[in-house]
């Protein structure tokens, strides 16, 4: 059963990024929303690629550009694909 978690928030305004990290699969994908984007470049992500691979790690490209950051750790999408994936998934856990 595959998993969409989308990722709402930063690893410092709470501990949900911890929390999806222990119910994260190796089929699962990971979407970086919104104040989540914050964690682009962060640990949560290295840690998340010791679960699974940089091609199931996305940012949503408007956040990302809102927000000035420098991607090298995801893919970068757009709502149309993120829509694709939610609609492609089993389940979908938000993070917040």
């Amino acid at each position: 059963m595959t998993t969409l978690h989308l990722i709402r928030d930063s690893a410092l305004s709470n501990n949900s990024i911890n929390l999806c990290l222990t119910n994260l699969s190796a089929t699962d994908v990971i979407v970086l929303i919104d104040d989540g984007c914050y964690n682009i470049n962060s640990a949560f992500i290295s840690d998340a690629q010791k679960i699974i691979p940089l091609k199931q790690c996305y940012a949503i490209e408007e956040h990302i550009n809102a927000r000035g950051l420098q991607v090298n750790t995801a893919i970068v999408i757009n709502y149309e694909y993120l829509l694709e994936l939610i609609f492609n998934h089993q389940n979908v856990i938000t993070w917040q």
